[in-house]
């Protein structure tokens, strides 16, 4: 019998060790949600788990926006983001998507900014390659499809890596503009 107490005294321990780095972490993860984007005034609305569909006039799915944790400021009308994924719908049967660290959005929607390990990613379509953009930050005005960052950016292609700094997309027509220091380098698949 005092082996089977030993266990569970052993198994609560654990369970309650591990109940207290959760909670650390989401306390850190939330904090650097406040760090990353300064602010003014304390936050009106938090939610977790969040899965948001925004609509079109015509009822279709314009963007999608996923994220763990979200912190809304009224003083500044910014949304806080953690570990955002955005989903850009448009024409093409194949969306963007946008992942990172962080995000800001600024007057509901009308301006993302995703900061940290960013990647924009397009499945191959009738048009376009598979695409994978990568960069420190983002600005994405999704109402109009248009994305810029002024950081290094890698563009990933089949067979092909080009490297630039600063960058102008429209995710409509999947035109993507490397501004200065473009390089590329063919990589052949085997």
């Amino acid at each position: 019998m005092l082996l089977a107490f030993s266990r569970n005294t052993w198994l609560i321990s654990l369970l309650l060790i591990t109940a207290v780095c959760l909670s650390i972490w989401s306390i850190l993860l939330s904090h650097q949600i406040n760090n990353n984007h300064p602010h003014h005034g304390e936050a009106d609305i938090f939610m977790t788990d969040i899965i948001a569909t925004i609509l079109g006039q015509d009822g279709a799915p314009t963007l999608r926006v996923v994220s763990p944790d979200l912190m809304h400021y009224n003083d500044d009308n910014a949304t806080r983001l953690a570990l955002p994924h955005v989903t850009i719908y448009r024409r093409s049967p194949t969306p963007w998507q946008v992942t990172s660290q962080t995000a800001l959005a600024t007057d509901g929607l009308q301006q993302i900014v995703f900061s940290d390990n960013v990647q924009i990613m397009h499945p191959a379509d009738s048009q376009t390659a598979a695409t994978t953009v990568t960069t420190h930050s983002l600005t994405v005005f999704p109402d109009t499809e248009q994305a810029h960052t002024n950081d290094p950016v890698t563009i990933t292609q089949p067979d092909t890596k080009v490297y630039g700094v600063g960058m102008q997309a429209d995710l409509r027509n999947g035109n993507i503009h490397l501004l200065s220091d473009t390089r590329s380098v063919y990589v052949p698949t085997a």
